[in-house]
């Protein structure tokens, strides 16, 4: 990370890992699925620290569901995300460092062994 987008993501520094989704809009199909597959399991996200961030093509910025103005949605992606796609969830891992990237699919047994496998996790 670096400058602004540093500045803007150090919120989350050791204290969180963020899983952030970028779809086109909110109404994308692929993003409810995720939606509601994240709501689903959710004490397993609480468990392993985890902050959903939610960005849109219009730059909309959500963080637990709830808009937030403190992240700008540019950040997050010149940092982390392609946006070559219908949908992108990239896990970042408490260090600030790119740890998953999926495309179109989320497999949320995959994020949370990457997850386990950290040391943080792990101590």
């Amino acid at each position: 990370m670096f400058g602004k987008e540093r500045d803007e993501m150090t919120a989350y520094l050791w204290k969180n890992s963020p899983l952030i989704m970028y779809a086109p809009s909110p109404d994308n199909i692929a993003y409810h699925y995720v939606k509601k597959t994240l709501s689903a399991r959710f004490d397993r996200i609480i468990d392993r620290h985890m902050v959903i961030i939610e960005i849109f093509k219009t730059s909309i910025v959500r963080t637990e569901g709830k808009s937030d103005s403190r992240l700008n949605a540019e950040s997050p992606r010149r940092l982390y995300l392609t946006e070559n796609c219908r949908l992108e969830v990239v896990l970042i891992g408490k260090n600030g460092s790119l740890k998953l990237r999926q495309i179109s699919i989320l497999n949320l047994d995959e994020i949370y062994s990457v997850i386990d496998s950290m040391t943080m996790r792990q101590q």
